[in-house]
């Protein structure tokens, strides 16, 4: 008699369906990603977003494609690999109905956001700062003669759940430019090492004429779009 399955190992499946899933996706965008920011014009400084924006999209959407398809790749690994019938506890009930509906809408457009991260990054040529945010956004540039100023600055988190919040220990890099625009190194979309943040604002600094300023903690001058008074 051929020894049943049970929920908690099919679960375990599922997990391992998902995991192998997210890793190819998570590889698949950021290669992509280094790929397209490889295309591009000659930089002295690239930055690319972190590896949990990177990571989430193409995760949540393979969840969608295990609950879509986990009963096709279930059925296959038992029927062909292993060559038995499938455990009774394995037997769930196939989803159906809105259900189903509502996961093929889930994974479309994950599928499509984790396709519009590919180009996301910042990079800084000797001319200009040039953003790219989701594709098919176009890219934002802003000449180094345009920077009104140069800092690097604390800032501050709210608590949230997951969080404590507070003031950062690091400095984040702000660069406001004089059309109103603030681009910031503190939004996971632009990740950098302090090291590098310092070096980014003296090559900045140094092509803009603009001096770097180092604010106080609490001073938020720097990234409020709030005109001074």
């Amino acid at each position: 008699m051929p020894r049943r399955g049970n929920s908690l190992s099919e679960c375990l499946f599922a997990f391992v369906e998902l995991a192998i899933g997210s890793y190819f996706g998570y590889v698949a965008l950021s290669t992509s990603n280094h790929w397209y920011v490889d295309s591009r014009e000659i930089s002295q400084f690239v930055l690319r977003p972190s590896r949990i924006i990177f990571f989430m999209p193409p995760c949540m959407a393979c969840l969608g494609l295990v609950v879509l398809f986990h009963d096709r790749i279930k059925s296959g690994l038992f029927k062909r690999v292993l060559k038995r019938e499938i455990p009774d506890s394995w037997q769930s009930p196939l989803l159906e109905g809105f259900f189903r509906k509502a996961f093929v809408v889930w994974t479309v457009v994950l599928s499509a956001l984790s396709v519009s991260l590919i180009p996301v990054h910042t990079r800084f040529t000797g001319e200009h700062l040039v953003a790219q945010a989701l594709w098919p956004m176009p890219e934002r540039r802003h000449s180094y003669s345009d920077v009104k100023s140069v800092a690097l600055a604390y800032y501050y988190s709210a608590p949230s759940a997951h969080s404590r919040g507070g003031w950062s220990k690091e400095r984040a890099l702000y660069l406001r430019f004089r059309d109103g625009a603030i681009w910031t190194t503190m939004n996971g979309l632009a990740e950098a090492h302090p090291a590098e943040r310092e070096a980014i604002a003296d090559f900045v600094s140094r092509l803009s004429g603009v001096p770097v300023e180092y604010p106080e903690l609490g001073d938020t001058r720097c990234c409020s779009t709030r005109p001074p008074r």
